[in-house]
């Protein structure tokens, strides 16, 4: 294909920005051939349907994917920072991938109200945000700010990013690369970086991934890709409990009951179309690390 490529520079900009814009709810767009989907009014009294256990965690959880779990599941995130940093190297993209995690959820204790302008009379959040609050001690609005990432890290994250592979290596290199990424990353930032690549250039295998069902318009699936994203890194690295780090920013933000997990938090908080889009990219990014027996 003859598309533009991004620079790098450009790249490395978006992916780490991603974590900090979460999509809003939206109708979805219908083919005019495509039957009507039907959304229910409010997903979050929609009674939550069973997961399989693999969509939850994967049950392998070594190397990377433990030390970024026990950044997600920390009692205190300037801690579990400090601590990555001693176990990782200055190149390590991972790094940077945690502080924005951190980042991205702590900013909602300074700017709780994004959503709601009366915190202190939704039960479902106060809790949430008390939690968060208490994870977050200690780190500043200056400590929120974006990670500068070493020259280092910036050479690393390139080779990995299938963009910035397609435009060095060609269009075949980035395919293989992408699909590397969806198999074993942890990592949010090239998880969706990898969807979004595959999906653009329309090498994702729509039919696998939905089959069944009518395919969503890549529109729709675009939606998607950051939960998605968080859906799979969390389900990797075991952190998608009721303390997972992800399950905090929905809940606080949204509103859950106590005790919910990511999956369930998604599904109350997301119009019932975009929950199944997600649900079904998940399920297909773990398939391929138990296909390839990871």
């Amino acid at each position: 294909m003859n598309n533009p490529r991004l620079s790098a520079a450009v790249v490395v900009a978006l992916a780490i920005a991603v974590l900090s814009v979460r999509q809003p709810a939206t109708e979805p767009a219908i083919r005019a051939d495509a039957p009507v989907l039907t959304v229910p009014e409010s997903s979050a009294d929609a009674a939550p349907q069973p997961l399989a256990a693999h969509l939850r965690t994967t049950g392998q959880v070594t190397g990377e994917a433990r030390q970024i779990r026990d950044l997600r599941l920390a009692d205190g995130f300037p801690a579990a920072l400090q601590a990555l940093a001693a176990r990782s190297l200055d190149s390590d993209p991972l790094r940077v991938t945690a502080h924005e995690d951190v980042r991205s959820v702590c900013a909602l204790v300074h700017q709780p109200d994004t959503v709601s302008g009366r915190v202190d009379l939704d039960p479902n959040r106060r809790p949430w945000l008390d939690q968060l609050q208490r994870r977050c001690a200690g780190l500043g609005p200056n400590q929120l700010l974006p990670l500068e990432p070493t020259r280092s890290a910036v050479l690393v994250w390139r080779a990995q990013v299938p963009e910035t592979v397609a435009a060095r290596e060609g269009e075949q290199a980035a395919l293989r690369q992408s699909m590397a990424l969806l198999g074993s990353s942890v990592d949010t930032r090239l998880l969706y970086a990898a969807l979004r690549y595959a999906l653009v250039e329309q090498q994702l295998p729509l039919a696998t991934i939905f089959a069944g069902r009518q395919i969503p318009v890549q529109a729709d699936i675009e939606l998607t890709l950051v939960n998605a994203a968080d859906w799979i890194a969390c389900a990797r690295s075991d952190s998608c409990g009721s303390d997972g780090l992800w399950t905090h920013y929905q809940c606080a933000q949204f509103g859950c009951p106590p005790g919910i997990d990511f999956p369930v938090a998604l599904q109350r908080n997301s119009p019932q179309w975009q929950f199944e889009i997600a649900q079904a990219l998940t399920r297909w990014a773990l398939s391929l690390e138990r296909d390839s027996g990871g």
